[in-house]
This record gives C-alpha cells, sequence and structure tokens, in this order.
C-alpha cells in the first residue's frame, strides 16, 4: 500500500468520524429539546428559561381567561386597588376592609396565607360602576334588595305590584283633592266677585249722600246695615281664601308623592325588564352556566388577560359589610383557579344569596383539587 492511499484513508476516517460527531450534537440537541418539551408539565422549573417562553407563545397565541390561568402557584397572591369608583360610596379603606374580609374567609378556611395587600401587586381589584349599582341604589331606596333568582324577581315583582297600587291610590286622592280645590277656589272666586261688587256699590252710594251733604238716617242705616253685611262676605271670602290655600298646599304635597312614586314604578319597571332579560339568559345557557363566568354571579368577575394580567371587577353590591365581601371572597375564589360548585351555600356556588362568612366542604375541595 502507497503512502498516498494510506493518507487517504486516515483522511476519509477523520470525516466520517466527524461527520458522526456533528450529526450527533445536532439531533441529541433535538431529542433533549423535545424530552423537555415532553417533562414540562411535570418539573417546569427544569426547562431551559428560552425554550420555556417559546413553548408558552407555542402553547397561546391568544388571550387566556381564569379556566387557563390562576394565581394558585403565586401563593400568597399579592393584590392592589385598580379603578375606583367613587359613586358606591364607600371610602378605599372600606374597600380595602372588605377585601381584607374576603381573604381571611379563605385564610381561616384552608389555614395558609393566600393572599396579601400591596400597592404594587399584580392582581387589581376595580370597582366598576354601571347600571348594577344604579339599580341597587334604586332598591334602597324602595327597602328592597335583590338577586339574580326566580324567588327574588317574585318579590322584586310584588314590590312593583303594591307600588302601583301605591300610585295609583294617591293619583286617586291627587285627583279628589284637586277636584275639592277648584270647587274651593271657584266659591271663592265668586265670593271675590260678590264682594268686589257690593263694595262698588256700598262706595258709589257713600260717593253719591257725601256730595249731597250727607244722607238722610233712613239712608245712613241703610248704608251701615250694607257696610255689615259687606264685612261679613268679607270674612266670609277670607275664609274661603284660607280653604283654598289649604287645599291648593295638599294638593302640592300630593302631586309631590305621585310623582315620587311613578319614578318608583318607572325604575322598578326597568330593573324588572333588565332581571327578566338576565334570568332568562341563565336559563338559556343553564347547561353550561358552571363553567360559564358571568352569566349568573354578575356582582363580580375575575378576568385574566395575557397582555393586562389579572383583575377582579366588582359591579354591585347591597351591603359593603355582606354582600360585597361575599362578591370579593367568590371572585378571590376564581383568582386561586376554582370553578363553581353545587352547594347554594358555598362561596363559590354559581349565585349569591345563602352564603356566609365560612368555606363549605365543597369550598375546600374545590381548593384542594
Amino acid at each position: 500500500m502507497s503512502l498516498i492511499s494510506i493518507v487517504k484513508k486516515i483522511i476519509l476516517i477523520f470525516l466520517v468520524a466527524g461527520i458522526a460527531v456533528f450529526g450527533f450534537f445536532i439531533f441529541g440537541k433535538k431529542i433533549n429539546l423535545g424530552q423537555n418539551y415532553q417533562n414540562l408539565s411535570q418539573n417546569p422549573t427544569n426547562f431551559p428559561t428560552g425554550e420555556l417562553t417559546k413553548l408558552l407563545d407555542l402553547r397561546s397565541n391568544s388571550k387566556s381567561d381564569f379556566y387557563q390561568t390562576n394565581l394558585k402557584c403565586q401563593i400568597p397572591v399579592k393584590y392592589s386597588i385598580g379603578y375606583f369608583d367613587p359613586r358606591f360610596g364607600i371610602s378605599r379603606q372600606e374597600f380595602l376592609t372588605a377585601i381584607d374580609k374576603a381573604s381571611a374567609i379563605w385564610e381561616s378556611g384552608t389555614g395558609k396565607k393566600l393572599f396579601e395587600y400591596d400597592p404594587n401587586g399584580p392582581l387589581k381589584i376595580n370597582l366598576v360602576f354601571d347600571a348594577r349599582q344604579e339599580d341597587t341604589s334604586i332598591l334602597k331606596i324602595v327597602g328592597t334588595e335583590i338577586t339574580a333568582d326566580q324567588n327574588n324577581y317574585n318579590a322584586l315583582k310584588n314590590e312593583y305590584d303594591s307600588t302601583i297600587s301605591n300610585y295609583n291610590t294617591e293619583s286617586s286622592k291627587y285627583a279628589d283633592l284637586k277636584s275639592q280645590y277648584n270647587q274651593a277656589y271657584q266659591q271663592y272666586d265668586n265670593l271675590s266677585q260678590q264682594y268686589g261688587q257690593q263694595l262698588q256699590n256700598l262706595n258709589s252710594q257713600i260717593d253719591y249722600w257725601n256730595s249731597q251733604g250727607g244722607a238722610p238716617p233712613k239712608e245712613y242705616d241703610k248704608l251701615i246695615t250694607e257696610e255689615n253685611s259687606l264685612n261679613s262676605l268679607y270674612s266670609r271670602l277670607e275664609d274661603q281664601k284660607q280653604v283654598a290655600n289649604r287645599l291648593a298646599d295638599q294638593v302640592n304635597q300630593e302631586q309631590s308623592a305621585v310623582n315620587d312614586l311613578a319614578s318608583q314604578v318607572n325604575n322598578l319597571a326597568g330593573i324588572l325588564n333588565r332581571l327578566a332579560d338576565k334570568m332568562n339568559l341563565q336559563i338559556n345557557k343553564y347547561d353550561s352556566v358552571q363553567t360559564d363566568i358571568g352569566t349568573s354571579f354578575t356582582q363580580g368577575l375575575y378576568h385574566y388577560d395575557s397582555e393586562t394580567g389579572a383583575e377582579i371587577n366588582i359591579y354591585q353590591f347591597y351591603d359593603q359589610n355582606n354582600d360585597l365581601v361575599i362578591v370579593l371572597a367568590h371572585e378571590l375564589g376564581h383568582a386561586l383557579g376554582l370553578g363553581h360548585v353545587s352547594d347554594p351555600q358555598s362561596i363559590m356556588y354559581y349565585l349569591m344569596g345563602k352564603q356566609e362568612f365560612k368555606l363549605t366542604r365543597e369550598d375546600l375541595l374545590a381548593f384542594k383539587k
């Protein structure tokens, strides 16, 4: 074998080895990358940071909601106050106190520190005023509390019917008082015209007899009698004036009461219509109500957006020491990744109504999943 042949063989061996090493490096890295993708759900902390970002981008190219993203892995969840509408009539400190009470429901039930206030916390809790709280404010005026279920709808309908009845009664009373006033005013007007005419006649007679140098005794007595009669008529006129003025005041007061009732009737009618529409929506989506945020528990809403982050919007509460705390506790549960449960007394039940300031067995089971 020539020296040239030996050299060619050595070069060929090194070339093949180089290709093998290079191929192993390339394909080996791909294999490891695939294994990392496969094992991410079991141990995401072992995944290279850059590749984790790529994977998340591949898995979610759109915005996500509560069912895809929760904050349970960030315990304690740090929250802050975001948008705050003063039309609810509570201070920021009172709002923070309510959030603290809602957090305590979960923390006392689970024995864990789950939430922590931080002025820059990523979970924004907003107080958003819209038609829901406007309706609630109206209901406070008429002394009625309402939530979105059939029993409460019927209660509000009874309130509406009662208000209609009161309106009709007051309207009838107003019409009767107005009729009395019109009659009293007509009598006053007649007496006023009569008094004016008699006064004019008496003054004409007095002027005549004064021009004659005085009235004879018989005519003088007649003038005195007419003057007494005129004074009596004036007294009747003043009495009738007081009657008419008193009735006018009653008519004005009754008209104000009727106007207030008419406003309440219109407001209640609007609330009933909106509530009926919402209940129809619930009926139409009953099969998916357990997994559809906002169709039932509309006093608040938890939402996660991949761009803006996590937030809780509070739209409605009747009482800041009770309803507001329950609504906040419900939405904080969603922030922890919990869905709705079937027990009506649970914080995570899809309707607000029978909850107390404590977790039920179903709430705890949902938390442990």
